[in-house]
């Protein structure tokens, strides 16, 4: 079982700070998205744009699945919220929920080719994080402002799961 499970808009750090609390835990780490891309030899924007959103949600829900299975810190797609399954699979688990304004979600994932965020990538992902929000928060244990200092996070979550034992 996984030790902690990040979610998260795209762009709130949870590929970063997942594999830097991986680190200093000693376990290890497991991205969805690149177990995702193992899997298919297709990087996730491809999937999408080419089989459509709704069977990428499929195959990431295997991989969420698998990753669940680990005893690591698993950071997952940010849409893995958007179907009941991906709910019901992370439903138990401690999910770690890491918020960010837009400015800052934009500044990080604004500028690299997600076929979600096409068009205006700042009216993009308000809708997505308007969409996705109430789910992450219902699934979280614990919330961290993702626009702080990775380092300060980073402790902040090893202490929290240091006290979780």
């Amino acid at each position: 079982m996984a030790l902690v499970v990040l979610i998260g808009m795209p762009g709130s750090g949870k590929t970063t700070l997942g594999s830097a609390v991986a680190r200093r835990l000693g376990v290890p780490f497991v991205d969805t998205d690149d177990l995702v891309e193992g899997a298919s030899g297709r990087t996730v924007a491809d999937i999408i744009e080419e089989d459509g959103e709704s069977p990428f949600r499929d195959v990431e829900l295997d991989a969420l699945r698998r990753a669940l299975n680990e005893p690591a810190v698993v950071a997952t797609g940010g849409g893995v919220v958007t179907t009941q399954a991906g709910r019901d699979a992370l439903d138990g688990h401690l999910c770690v929920y890491l918020a960010a304004g837009v400015d800052v979600l934009l500044e990080r994932a604004g500028r690299t080719a997600r076929p979600l965020l096409a068009g205006d990538p700042a009216i993009a992902l308000a809708r997505l994080s308007s969409e996705r929000g109430t789910y992450y928060r219902q699934l979280a244990s614990v919330e961290l402002d993702a626009s702080r200092d990775l380092d300060d996070l980073a402790n902040e979550l090893v202490a929290f799961l240091k006290g979780c034992d």
